[in-house]
């Protein structure tokens, strides 16, 4: 112990020359000094009386807690010590990385009180029991995050929360049964950056927009699914550091936080902040302000299942930087401006389920779309009433999803659509489509999903698209197709889903087509195919291919035509072994027929061998009885 001391209070130099003279023996040595943070006796013992009152730990996070191998806390999973103090001052017994429950706490020790020091507080994702938030988390003064997420929590959120004046991050989202009656508290944590009280009944708590002003510092603000029933206006002090804002899912907030965005004395700073703007879900109406435009570094805006009307503001275009845009289920109606082409960084627009009309930009047809938006892979248009259609090349696209249904879509399919190498997902179905399935449409190797139906087209289904190998999804129900279906179908290894009804296919089913991911779904109905039914497909019943007259449902194909193919190989071969034992049994029993001297030769030879074997046999024999007598 001395000797330590005395290693402390050297001079600098000789700690260095002594560190240079152990380095082979110890790895941990500092030039200034060598300190080993140790956990402090009496918040070791604070955490053991938390895990006594823990009921199961199904992650194993306190297996270690209490070992006599580990006296030390400060190594115990989850728990983090300061160095050189040993004072706790983090605790993370998060389940999130389990993807499951791990503990289960029906009791709240209050002995979490003790750990003076803790600055960090992690329990999301666990099981308390319905029980409320304790009050006794208030008194943890030093604590600058904390985490109670998805924790079975319920009553109201204690205000003694208030008093954790150095909180920077606070979440107590999805604890379904949690409430409060006032957000008062809120004020007094006024270095708060991140707060996201997702899931809690704010219905009550109409002083949450002046709680929420008072946060200067604030840059992420989640309140999702809260019941919010008071709007916010200019009047609730907007901060210049957000960056994200999610109040989604509240029904009753309507157009007036459009003024607290856009009439605000920080607007000018908020606008160049701003980057995550989810509004969706609650009860606005009327248009979409144009303001919402000049929020150029906003990357996500979700206005969907609301109730705006009118156009697509032009001023959308300006929004460089947005790479997400969903905009459906409202009732915007007109045109779709051609400035939304302009979006070069989008990934993913949905304007589904509106009154949208007109032709479909250029730049968002399958020609356009790779020429200025490069980035869009998902791209849903259905259910509006666009019209015309989009021929043109697609070699270079890379949209992975092309939703385009339930519009008065007009002309053929685009020749070239199998160039889009990259897409999964193609609907087109309920539109006015006409002419021929392109055979390209086989190229579409990452393909899984394709739904033509419900339009228009006519002529066979191409025999390339077994080359689509990757199909899970295939719906080209509905249609005027017609000629046989293309034995190349059998192809499609993966395929699930396939309707191929009320359409005008003849021939026979192919016997080694297979539907063999679940569900299994398929349909053959009112066309007019012949034939039986595929053994292979014998579970799907009889509904499945009525409406075939010349079909005979009480009957199943025999063996494939290739397996009658293997057959003639099989008989082939047994004649040639025939043929060949034939040849030769004659070949050999004729010559001995024919030519005395080779005959006679040759059954003297069998004889003397004959003579041989008899000899041989002869004396064995003689030999057995002799040691049998003895």
């Amino acid at each position: 112990m001395n000797s330590h001391h005395q290693i402390i209070k050297t001079s600098p130099a000789s700690l260095f020359l002594f560190c240079l003279l152990i380095l082979p023996l110890s790895a941990t040595c500092n030039v200034e000094k060598t300190v080993v943070a140790r956990c402090i006796d009496q918040e070791r013992d604070a955490l053991l009386k938390f895990k006594h009152h823990i009921q199961s730990d199904e992650c194993g996070l306190m297996d270690l807690w209490g070992n006599p191998g580990t006296p030390d806390c400060c190594t115990w999973k989850g728990v983090s010590c300061s160095n050189p103090s040993g004072h706790v001052i983090g605790l993370n017994l998060s389940a999130a990385p389990y993807q499951k429950t791990c503990l289960s706490i029906s009791v709240f020790s209050p002995s979490l009180s003790e750990l003076k020091f803790l600055k960090y507080l992690d329990l999301s994702s666990n099981y308390f029991y319905d029980m409320e938030i304790p009050s006794s988390i208030g008194s943890l003064v030093n604590l600058i995050h904390l985490n109670l997420s998805d924790s079975g929590f319920s009553g109201d959120i204690p205000h003694q929360l208030g008093n954790l004046s150095r909180l920077t991050s606070l979440d107590l989202s999805r604890n379904d049964e949690l409430s409060a009656q006032s957000l008062n508290w809120l004020s007094q944590l006024t270095l708060l950056r991140d707060i996201n009280l997702s899931g809690t009944d704010l219905s009550e708590a109409t002083d949450w927009t002046q709680s929420i002003g008072s946060l200067s510092m604030l840059e992420v603000l989640q309140m999702d699914h809260c019941q919010l029933s008071t709007p916010l206006t200019s009047s609730s002090i907007l901060y210049a550091n957000l960056r994200i804002v999610s109040l989604s899912i509240n029904y009753y907030i309507n157009s007036s936080i459009f003024q607290w965005l856009f009439n605000n004395s920080n607007y000018s700073t908020v606008k160049q902040s701003l980057e995550y703007l989810d509004l969706s879900y609650n009860s606005f109406q009327g248009p979409i302000p144009n303001e919402i435009g000049n929020l150029k570094f906003l990357a996500y805006l979700n206005l969907s299942r609301n109730s705006f009307s009118r156009t697509v503001p032009d001023a959308m275009g300006n929004m460089e930087f947005l790479k997400y845009l969903d905009l459906s289920y409202n009732s915007l109606s007109s045109t779709i401006p051609d400035e939304i082409g302009n979006l070069q960084s989008l990934m993913y627009m949905d304007l589904s389920y509106n009154s949208l009309s007109g032709s479909i930009p250029s730049t968002l047809r399958f020609s356009g779309a790779l020429e200025t938006m490069h980035s869009l892979s998902y791209l849903d248009l259905s259910h509006n009433r666009l019209e015309g259609f989009a021929p043109g090349d697609v070699e270079d696209s890379h949209s992975t999803s092309h939703i385009n249904s339930s519009n008065q879509l007009e002309g053929p399919i685009p020749s070239s659509v199998g160039g889009s190498s990259p897409l999964l997902h193609l609907d087109i179905s309920y539109n006015l489509l006409q002419g021929s399935i392109p055979s390209a449409i086989g190229d579409l190797h990452s393909i899984v999903h394709i739904d033509l139906s419900y339009n228009h087209l006519q002529g066979p289904i191409p025999s390339s698209l077994g080359g689509a190998s990757s199909i899970s999804y295939l719906d080209f129900s509905n249609n005027y197709l017609e000629g046989a279906i293309p034995i190349s179908i059998a192809n499609l290894k993966y395929l699930g889903y396939l309707d191929l009804s009320n359409n005008y296919l003849r021939g026979d089913i192919p016997c080694k087509l297979e539907i063999t991911k679940t569900p299994y779904f398929a349909k053959f109905t009112y066309n007019n195919l012949s034939g039986s039914i595929p053994i292979k497909l014998s579970y799907l019943g009889y509904n499945a291919f009525e409406g075939n007259p010349n079909f005979h449902m009480d009957k199943f194909q025999g063996r494939c035509d290739d397996d009658k193919h293997d057959g003639n190989i099989y008989l082939g071969l047994y004649v040639s072994i025939g043929l060949g034992f034939y040849t030769g049994f004659w070949v050999f029993c004729g010559t001995l027929t024919l030519k005395n001297s080779w005959r006679h030769a040759y059954f003297r030879f069998l004889d003397r061998i004959i003579d041989k074997i008899y000899v041989v046999v002869a004396v064995y024999l003689a030999r057995f009885r002799r040691k049998s007598q003895v």
